[in-house]
């Protein structure tokens, strides 16, 4: 799935296994909701709410480019295997939603490109794919504007640095990890595009 794609909505009852990329889930009946409830990552599930007997999603989109593979559930025995970990994997999920959408529009930059940056963990950099600023001020609850300036600032710092690819950046993981977000660091300042980077 390319991102920024939707799978069709007869194809969001279905089980699925996230193997790479990140994926944004919706439950919404009404259909007016855009931003997703949780991010599901590499190994998580996506579907399960089916197997007990709730709602499935409204709506799954790639954040990033990112790939499903279908999950079947022969028996009893997988299908409670299945939920057992679906239920491990929407506490987590409620936890990180949480991060990214309290504290400074820093604190949820900065966890949202720790969390991207999950594959390498533990690497002193991570190579990582930047959701669109649209989607991101989604995800955060923030405005594109106040992204843009956290993005300068960190760029200033050398916390965040372009490749050469579309959409893809270096991540300076663990200086990241240590930085503890400053007020201001939202305040005006040049605004970096997310796909245009400037180079070191």
């Amino acid at each position: 799935m390319r991102a920024g794609h939707e799978l069709d909505a007869a194809e969001t009852p279905r089980l699925w296994r996230v193997h790479h990329g990140v994926i944004g889930v919706v439950h919404d009946a009404a259909g007016i909701e855009e931003r997703p409830q949780f991010l599901a990552l590499p190994g998580d599930l996506i579907g399960a709410d089916a197997l007990a007997g709730l709602a499935t999603p409204s709506r799954v989109f790639a954040v990033t480019a990112a790939e499903l593979e279908a999950v079947v559930c022969p028996d009893a025995p997988s299908r409670h295997e299945v939920l057992s970990l679906a239920y491990a994997q929407s506490r987590r999920q409620g936890r990180e939603i949480v991060r990214l959408r309290t504290g400074s529009v820093a604190d949820r930059v900065k966890q949202m490109l720790l969390l991207l940056g999950d594959d390498d963990a533990g690497a002193d950099e991570s190579d990582v794919e930047l959701p669109s600023l649209r989607r991101l001020a989604d995800i955060l609850d923030a405005s594109p504007e106040a992204i843009c300036r956290v993005i300068g600032r960190m760029r200033q710092l050398d916390l965040l640095g372009a490749r050469e690819q579309h959409r893809r950046a270096r991540v300076s993981t663990r200086a990241l990890t240590e930085l503890v977000p400053r007020p201001g660091m939202s305040s005006s300042l040049p605004c970096y595009r997310l796909d245009r980077l400037p180079a070191p």
